[in-house]
């Protein structure tokens, strides 16, 4: 898994380790000064890639 994470790119990576550690997605948004809804459709997406790369 972290083999996929290292994968992505910088942003990805941060939102995705933050998640990780239990951060609140408003949390996240706040952090990487994003809107709540756009760390939403960000992490639904990282989660995707990650599932796809975790298959191969």
């Amino acid at each position: 898994m972290y083999q996929c994470i290292n994968t992505l790119n910088k942003d990805s990576k941060s939102i995705i380790l933050l998640e990780l550690e239990g951060l609140r997605q408003k949390e996240i948004a706040e952090i990487m000064g994003l809107s709540h809804e756009a760390i939403r459709v960000r992490i639904y997406r990282i989660k995707n890639e990650l599932t796809k790369c975790v298959k191969q």
